[in-house]
């Protein structure tokens, strides 16, 4: 809770906004809570990481307290199947339906370098990873990315 009262703390003398992590999607409610206990404004504050949870209950939980909330691991595979980028594209969908656009963020987190080198990873979790990069949102999972089928085609 020190880390809550500390950042809220300096939201409250500086201004600035708040971005805050969830892990694979989990306790955005509570931290949303956390934060607006210890004196945060919930208008300058950020969510990250939400889409590790694909309920659209979770999104609307922490919502309701007047944060933003951001998607931002697309790529990430494994944590809940091979199709998780469908079930994140279909929360925020969802969302973005009931007229929550406004309150939510899309962005790309990866790790292309640690420590001054490229990152190498087993096969396996590399497989789990092959499509977490830098370009990925735009070009597979946004709906820009998508080419229209021709007439022909069809």
């Amino acid at each position: 809770m020190m880390f809550f009262e500390a950042g809220a703390k300096a939201q409250r003398e500086t201004g600035i906004p708040i971005i805050i992590h969830t892990h694979e999607g989990t306790m955005g409610p509570e931290q949303a809570e956390m934060l607006a206990g210890a004196g945060a404004d919930p208008n300058q504050t950020i969510i990250r990481n939400m889409d590790g949870d694909t309920d659209v209950s979770y999104h609307i939980a922490t919502l309701e307290h007047g944060v933003d909330i951001a998607f931002d691991p697309f790529g990430i595979q494994g944590i809940v199947g091979a199709s998780m980028d469908t079930m994140r594209q279909t929360c925020l969908i969802g969302l973005l339906g009931m007229g929550y656009s406004d309150r939510m963020a899309l962005s790309h987190d990866t790790v292309n370098v640690w420590l001054c080198h490229p990152v190498v990873l087993p096969n396996a979790v590399a497989e789990l990873l092959a499509n977490w990069h830098i370009t990925h949102l735009f070009e597979t999972s946004s709906p820009c990315s998508r080419t229209p089928a021709s007439p022909t085609s069809r």
